[in-house]
């Protein structure tokens, strides 16, 4: 699953009092590129939650993975 979209999920069910964000337990880890499109980023980073999509990064083992090493993540807050 893309990180992103793993951002994007949330449980909806009444009785669940944390349905955001989804707990990770990967079993493989694959790292794909992607082509750069920017008109996507600008839609996109508005709705990103950038604490729980580095919370995500983490526990897959992304180095790294900070405010300061993506220097586009200061617009997130």
């Amino acid at each position: 699953m893309k990180l992103l979209t793993h951002n994007m999920l949330a449980c909806h069910i009444k009785t669940v009092k944390n349905g955001f964000p989804f707990k990770i337990e990967a079993t493989k880890v694959e790292e794909i590129e992607a082509d750069f499109d920017p008109d996507f980023l600008r839609h996109i980073f508005p709705r990103i939650e950038y604490k729980a999509l580095r919370e995500a990064a983490e526990t897959l083992g992304a180095a790294n993975f900070s405010e300061q090493s993506c220097p586009l993540a200061v617009h997130l807050f």
